[in-house]
C-alpha cells in the first residue's frame, strides 16, 4: 500500500532508459573498435580531402612556386632522362633570371660526373647557397630504436644536420642514406631529405615529416631547409614536446615529427618546357625583358612527367587526368604550410571518440525525453551540427574527425527506433490489459502514441459523466420466460451502445443492471469531452431505433418488446477518476458531485418525458452542433444549488431542413413560456405552454405537458415567494 492508502500499481517498469543506455554503450564501443582498424579509420580523411578540394585555390601563393620537368621538355626539346648536369646548371641560371630566391631540387644527384661540361653545375652550386638539393633516408622495418647509418655516410652528412637528438619510431628506423655524390655534397650549403610520411591505408599523402634523425643527429626536410634559406629563421626544436621553433614561431609536430599539410592555397605551377622556351626567346633577343614569374619565391623543381615517375596521391590528385600528381608539389605545399605557419591540427582518434560519445549522450536524451515528432527533427539537426561544426573547425585549420560520430549516431538511431518500437508495444500491451474493457482500441493506440499514461492512483479531471438507463426495464424483462433470451437482448443492446461510446472517445465505467455508466475526459484528456458525450447520446438514440426494427423481425422478441426507450443523463464538471477498490478487486471509476448530478439528471429525464437531459455546463461546452431546449431550473435531491437543465434534442447535421425548422419553433415557444413561468407570469406562461404542446414532436408525456399541469396548479395556488426553481423530490 502507498502512504495515501492506495494500492500500488502493478504496472511493468519501463526498461527504455536501460535499453537505450545499453545501445549507447554498444554503439560507442563497437564503432570505436571499428575505427581502430586503419582501413576504416582512413575514411575520416575522405571528408578532409573533400573539403580540401573545395577550398583549394581560394588564395594563390606568391612565395612558393613549382616547376615541373614535363613530358614536352623531353619530347619537343629533345632532352633525355636523366638530364646532364650542365642542363641543370642552365635550368638553375634560368630560374634565377626569372626571379627565384631559393631553388629546392626534388632530385638526388647520385650519378658521378660523366660530361666535360658538368663542372659548370658544380661551379653554380658553389656560387649559389640558395640552391638546395635533396637526399633520402632509407627507412626499414625494424624493432624500433635509434636510426643508424654507416660511418662514412654519417661523416659526409653530419654537416647538414641541425643538432643533437633522437627520433624514435615503433616499428622502423633509418638504416642508410641515398645522397648526392661527394662533389655535390662538398659545394652545397644545405641539403634536405625528401622522404614522405608512411602512406595512409588508402595511399594518399596528407602528412609530411619535417625532422628525422640518424646517429643522434637531427636533419631537416627539403621543405624545411627551403623555408630556412628563404627566411633566415633560426631552427630549434623540442623533441620531447614535439615542437618546432622557427625563430619566434612555434609549430606543433605530430607523433611522426611531421605536419598535416594545408592544401588550401594553390601554388603557381610552371612547366619547364614553357619557361625554357621563353628564356631562349629572351636570349635570342625576341623579347626585350624576361617576366619575373618567380619573383622572390621559393621554387621547387622536380619531375612531372609520367614517363619519369615520381608521382603520387594527394587530396588534389583528382584534378589530374591520370589521378596522380607530382610529388614535388607535395614538398612545395609543405614548405608553404611551414612558411605560413598554418599546418592542419589533427585532433585524432581521442577527440573523435569524445565527439562520438557526446553526440550519443545528446541523442540518448532526445530519445528519452522528446516525442517522436521532435525526434525526426532533432536527429537530422544533430547530423548537420556535427558536420558544420567539424567544417568550421577545418576552416580554422583544425581537423576534427567526425565520421566515427556519424556512424555511432546512425547505429544508435537504429537501436533507439527499435527500443522505441518495443517500448511502445510494451506500453500498448499494458494499456490494453488495463483499459480494454473501458476504452476503444483506437483510443488506447492514441494513448500509447502520445505517451499519455493515466494516473491510476486517483486524479481530479474536468470531464463529462454519462448515465443511461432503459425505461421500464423490469416491465418487459418479466415477459421473458427464458433468462438466456433476456441476456441475449441485453448483450445486443450493450454491444451496440458500448461501441458507440468507445468510438466517441468515452470510457466505460461499468454496467449496472440495465444501466451503462461512463465518462469522457479520462484517462486521456479530451478538450471537447462534452461534445463527444452529446454526440454519443444522439447516436445511441438512433441506434436504439435501429435495434427496435431488428427486434420486430424476430417473432419471439417482438411479442415482448414493442418499444424501448433509453434515458440518458449528462453533466460536465470536475470529478475524481482512478482505480478505486481493495487489494483483491479494483475498478477504474469516477466519484464526485458532478457525477451524482449526472445520475440525478438521468432519473429526472423520466419526470420530464425526455430521452436525454444535460446540465448547464454540458450545454455550454458542447457548442452549437446540437439542438438544446431549456427544460427547467431545478434542485435535485441532496443539493441546494439550482441548475438549469436542457433537453438534448438531436444533432443539427443529421436533421432535415423541415425538421430543424420544427425543432427551432418548438424551442422558441417553449423557452418563451418558461421565461414567463420563471418571472412568475403564470397565466401567460400557461397559454404559451399549451401552444408548445401542439408543437411537441413526440406524442405522450413531454416537458410541455409537464409544465402545463404545473402551471395550471400555480395559477390556482400561486406561491407567496417565487424564484422559478423547482425542487425534485425523487432520485
Amino acid at each position: 500500500m502507498t502512504k495515501k492508502g492506495m494500492p500500488k500499481e502493478h504496472r511493468p517498469q519501463s526498461q527504455k532508459y536501460k535499453l537505450l543506455w545499453g545501445g549507447l554503450v554498444f554503439s560507442f564501443a563497437f564503432v570505436a573498435l571499428l575505427f581502430r582498424i586503419p582501413t576504416v579509420a582512413v575514411q575520416e580523411w575522405r571528408v578532409y580531402d573533400f573539403w580540401t578540394r573545395n577550398e583549394h585555390g581560394g588564395d594563390v601563393s606568391s612565395s612558393v612556386a613549382v616547376v615541373g620537368i614535363d613530358e614536352d621538355f623531353f619530347e619537343t626539346l629533345g632532352f633525355t632522362w636523366p638530364l646532364r648536369k650542365d642542363v641543370y646548371a642552365r635550368i638553375l641560371m634560368m630560374l634565377e633570371e626569372y626571379g627565384a630566391t631559393v631553388t629546392a631540387l626534388d632530385i638526388i644527384f647520385i650519378d658521378e660526373m660523366i660530361h666535360d661540361d658538368d663542372a659548370l653545375f658544380l661551379q653554380y652550386l658553389a656560387a649559389s647557397p640558395s640552391v638546395i638539393p635533396g637526399f633520402g633516408f632509407v627507412v626499414r622495418q625494424s624493432d624500433g630504436g635509434r636510426g643508424v647509418i654507416p660511418g662514412q655516410q654519417h661523416r659526409f652528412m653530419e654537416r647538414f644536420s641541425h643538432g643533437d637528438g633522437e627520433i624514435y619510431f615503433d616499428d622502423r628506423s633509418v638504416r642508410r642514406v641515398q645522397r648526392p655524390y661527394d662533389a655535390v655534397g662538398d659545394v652545397v650549403q644545405r641539403m634536405g631529405f625528401i622522404n614522405r610520411a608512411v602512406p595512409m591505408p588508402d595511399g594518399v599523402d596528407r602528412k609530411m615529416p619535417v625532422l628525422l634523425s640518424a646517429n643522434s643527429r637531427v636533419y631537416a626536410s627539403l621543405a624545411l631547409e627551403a623555408v630556412l634559406a628563404y627566411t633566415d629563421h633560426t631552427l630549434s626544436y623540442d623533441l620531447d614536446k614535439s615542437k618546432l621553433h622557427l625563430s619566434d614561431d612555434t609549430i606543433s609536430l605530430d607523433a611522426e615529427y611531421g605536419i598535416t599539410v594545408n592544401f588550401s592555397d594553390s601554388l603557381p605551377f610552371y612547366s619547364l618546357s614553357s619557361l625554357y622556351r621563353g628564356y631562349n626567346a629572351y636570349l635570342r633577343g625576341d623579347t626585350d625583358s624576361l617576366p619575373q614569374l618567380l619573383d622572390k619565391a621559393i621554387v621547387f623543381v622536380g619531375s612531372a612527367a609520367e614517363t619519369v615517375g615520381d608521382l603520387g596521391l594527394t587530396p588534389l590528385s583528382q584534378r589530374y587526368s591520370s589521378g596522380r600528381s607530382p610529388i614535388v608539389q607535395l614538398h612545395a605545399q609543405t614548405a608553404h604550410t611551414l612558411l605560413e605557419g598554418d599546418p592542419v591540427v589533427d585532433l585524432g582518434f581521442r577527440a573523435a571518440s569524445i565527439l562520438s560519445f557526446g553526440a550519443l549522450l545528446l541523442l540518448y536524451g532526445i530519445f528519452l525525453f522528446l516525442s517522436k515528432k521532435f525526434l525526426f527533427i532533432c536527429i537530422p539537426l544533430l547530423f548537420i551540427s556535427l558536420y558544420m561544426g567539424a567544417y568550421f573547425l577545418y576552416l580554422e585549420n583544425v581537423f576534427l574527425p567526425m565520421v566515427q560520430a556519424f556512424v555511432s549516431v546512425a547505429i544508435f538511431t537504429g537501436i533507439g527506433i527499435i527500443v522505441d518500437y518495443l517500448e511502445d508495444n510494451r506500453e500498448y500491451k499494458y494499456l490494453t490489459s488495463l483499459f480494454k474493457t473501458y476504452l476503444s482500441p483506437q483510443y488506447i493506440e492514441e494513448m500509447a502514441r502520445t505517451h499519455t499514461i493515466p494516473k491510476l492512483g486517483g486524479e481530479s479531471v474536468y470531464g463529462t459523466a454519462f448515465f443511461t438507463d432503459i425505461e421500464k426495464f423490469s416491465t418487459f424483462s418479466e415477459k421473458f420466460d427464458n433468462p438466456q433470451d433476456l441476456v441475449a437482448v441485453l448483450n445486443t443492446y450493450f454491444s451496440k451502445m458500448t461501441n458507440i461510446l468507445l468510438e466517441n472517445k468515452g470510457t466505460l465505467d461499468r454496467y449496472s443492471g440495465d444501466a451503462i455508466i461512463a465518462f469522457f475526459g479520462a484517462p486521456q484528456r479530451i478538450p471537447q469531452n462534452a461534445f463527444h458525450a452529446c454526440k454519443a447520446a444522439c447516436q445511441m438514440q438512433r441506434a436504439l431505433r435501429e435495434l427496435e426494427v431488428l427486434w420486430q423481425k424476430d417473432p419471439d422478441i417482438s411479442q415482448k418488446i414493442t418499444s424501448m426507450r433509453t434515458r440518458i443523463g449528462i453533466n460536465t464538471g470536475n470529478f475524481v477518476t482512478g482505480n478505486i477498490g481493495c487489494d483483491i478487486r479494483m475498478n477504474y471509476t469516477m466519484i464526485g458531485d458532478s457525477v451524482n448530478l449526472a445520475a440525478r439528471l438521468e432519473s429526472a429525464a423520466k419526470q420530464y418525458g425526455v430521452s436525454v437531459l444535460v446540465g448547464e455546463t454540458t450545454r455550454e461546452d458542447a457548442g452549437d452542433s446540437f439542438f438544446f431546449r431549456w427544460v427547467d431550473t431545478i434542485t435535485v435531491v441532496g443539493k441546494k444549488q439550482p441548475v438549469r437543465v436542457y433537453e438534448l434534442m438531436g444533432e443539427k447535421e443529421v436533421c432535415e431542413t423541415e425538421e430543424q425548422t420544427q425543432i427551432n419553433d418548438l424551442i422558441n415557444v417553449y423557452e418563451s413560456a418558461l421565461q414567463k413561468y420563471t418571472e412568475g407570469d403564470f397565466s401567460t406562461a400557461l397559454e404559451e405552454f399549451r401552444r408548445s404542446c401542439e408543437r411537441e414532436i413526440s406524442p405522450g408525456m413531454s416537458p410541455s405537458t409537464v409544465m402545463v399541469k404545473r402551471t395550471e396548479y400555480l395559477c390556482v395556488h400561486p406561491p407567496s415567494q417565487w424564484n422559478g426553481v423547482f425542487s425534485l423530490t425523487q432520485k
